[in-house]
């Protein structure tokens, strides 16, 4: 009988998938996100599984994540935090699958949602620039891509 990967486990197994984990979380927010492109979280994803993964292996608390994490939030004015929230909502989507489909234990799964739903939260807190930001995120103003007119 094969065991479950518990924490440790699927902490090293996210560190090694993250590139890829990432292109399908590109692909699943492309599929349901397509007005926004790049995503918001486009360039903060493979580096949050990345420290995700490194914490969930020492048994850290899963709310450090987001703030151990270095990478680069974008903020659309009008759009975000609610685009964001929905961004977030596709890598716990991304997570939940992948534990589904290894098997992890409830516990491993858990830490990963609650690092997502820290995540989320910390992203929504920065306001734009505003608010309290995780000390190693920067945060990019931008505007979305302006749809073709029709002719």
């Amino acid at each position: 009988m094969t065991s479950r990967p518990g924490p440790r486990q699927m902490g090293a197994f996210l560190r090694h998938q993250a590139e890829e984990l990432t292109r399908i979380w590109r692909l699943a927010r492309q599929g349901e996100r397509s007005g926004v492109s790049p995503g918001l979280l486009d360039a903060l994803v493979e580096p949050f599984l990345v420290e995700a993964g490194t914490l969930l292996e020492q048994g850290a608390a899963p709310e450090s994540a987001i703030q151990r994490t270095s990478g680069v939030l974008r903020w659309a004015p009008g759009l975000a935090p609610a685009e964001l929230s929905a961004e977030w909502t596709i890598v716990g989507d991304v997570l939940a699958t992948s534990c589904e489909q290894s098997s992890a234990t409830a516990e491993a799964a858990e830490w990963l949602q609650r690092a997502v739903a820290a995540a989320n939260a910390a992203s929504a807190a920065t306001d734009g620039g505003r608010g309290p930001t995780p000390p190693r995120l920067v945060v990019v103003l931008t505007w979305p891509t302006p749809k073709p007119r029709a002719r």
